[in-house]
């Protein structure tokens, strides 16, 4: 259950009022039906460089959301666990001039404006291979805690990203997202889901405004969190508070059932998982020729929510072999599985590391 970006695929999605599901982060099944899930700007390095100014031009439009920011940056986050940011480059190029973009040691960069380059369809070029890296918007506010993001920072975020995929849709296409989400200000529509990658695996996320204090999510190990960017209820000066997540614990295993939830059974929670000694659990399942897609979750997608780290394998024809036991990750890629043949399998997950779980897959008579 792959999050959508923000490209062509998702205003598909939009006009066909679909669920879309992070990208770099996994949620549960949405018991809301219309909701459209956005998280950052697909293959920056394939943009361009005028679609990318309407992000700048966003921003400033909106800075009243966030005055307090100096500046917009785009970061630039690896696809695959193993890819490094090392030599990493970033130009604006045509084919008569080529500037070069300084990026942070982080991947982030500020984007220059130049009419030149505007002018002549210039495009923003990375020197790695396409669709290594993805980008997004990030908005600062000076004074920020380290823990904590600023609600109003969050909103022009997603105001900035919404800019730059208009811009890719012809006018008919964006007549028919604006139908799909209730207006134009897609940010404000409650069918859209956008939110931030937490600076640290956390457990929970409480908003804070003023003397009011809610809890807004629980979980173990979340890497991403959707906010409610429309509910004016939540002033811009809301700050968003991540508590950062203690070492994992056999309770996290025993103390509600798991599952394996995927594409063998409509990513529902009909295959619970047993415990079959201190530390192992298991479950067999009926698999159809073909790639299946699933993970090991609790009941709310939450509490227990385990993948693959690295999902580059999942490019070609899956991630997973059988008969060989693979660590899992908390909020990681789907697992992908081919079996040699339709049949029954056992699925065993091992817990005698909480932290690094390991998973191994064997047919069964």
């Amino acid at each position: 259950m792959t999050r959508l970006l923000i490209s062509s695929i998702l205003l598909l999605q939009l006009c066909q009022t679909a669920i879309a599901a992070e990208d770099s982060a996994t949620t549960a099944p949405t018991e809301e039906p219309q909701s459209v899930a956005v998280n950052g700007i697909k293959n920056p390095e394939l943009r361009s460089y005028r679609n990318m100014l309407a992000g700048l031009d966003m921003f400033e439009s909106k800075h009243q959301l966030a005055p307090a920011a100096d500046n917009l940056r785009f970061v630039l986050k690896p696809r695959h666990a193993a890819t490094s940011l090392a030599g990493l480059s970033l130009r604006i190029a045509t084919d008569d001039l080529s500037i070069p973009v300084p990026l942070a040691a982080d991947g982030s960069f500020i984007l220059p404006r130049d009419q030149a380059a505007a002018d002549g369809d210039a495009e923003l070029l990375l020197n790695r291979s396409r669709g290594e890296f993805s980008g997004m918007p990030r908005v600062d506010s000076a004074n920020v805690p380290a823990n904590m993001r600023r609600l109003g920072d969050v909103r022009l975020e997603c105001q900035v990203a919404i800019a730059i995929a208009k811009k890719e849709f012809n006018v008919f296409l964006r007549a028919a997202a604006a139908v799909a989400l209730g207006g134009t200000d897609w940010c404000l529509s409650s069918r859209v889901s956008y939110g931030t990658y937490t600076p640290f695996a956390s457990d929970s996320v409480t908003l804070i405004s003023g003397d009011k204090r809610t809890v807004f999510t629980n979980g173990h190990r979340l890497k991403y969190v959707v906010l409610p960017l429309a509910d004016r209820n939540w002033p811009d000066d809301t700050l968003v508070e991540f508590q950062p997540s203690p070492a994992t614990s056999m309770a996290h295993y025993t103390a509600q059932p798991i599952y394996l939830s995927g594409s063998m059974n409509k990513w529902d929670t009909s295959l619970p998982l047993t415990q079959i000694d201190a530390s192992n659990f298991s479950v067999d399942v009926v698999l159809p020729k073909g790639i299946s897609k699933f993970k090991i979750v609790s009941k709310d997608f939450k509490m227990l929510d385990l993948g693959i780290a690295d999902s580059r394998a999942n490019e070609t024809r899956g991630n997973f072999l059988i008969n060989t036991g693979k660590a899992l990750a908390w909020a990681g890629k789907d697992i992908w599985f081919e079996p040699p043949q339709a049949g029954k399998y056992r699925v065993v997950l091992d817990v005698a590391d909480p932290d690094v779980p390991v998973l191994t897959i064997s047919a069964r008579e």
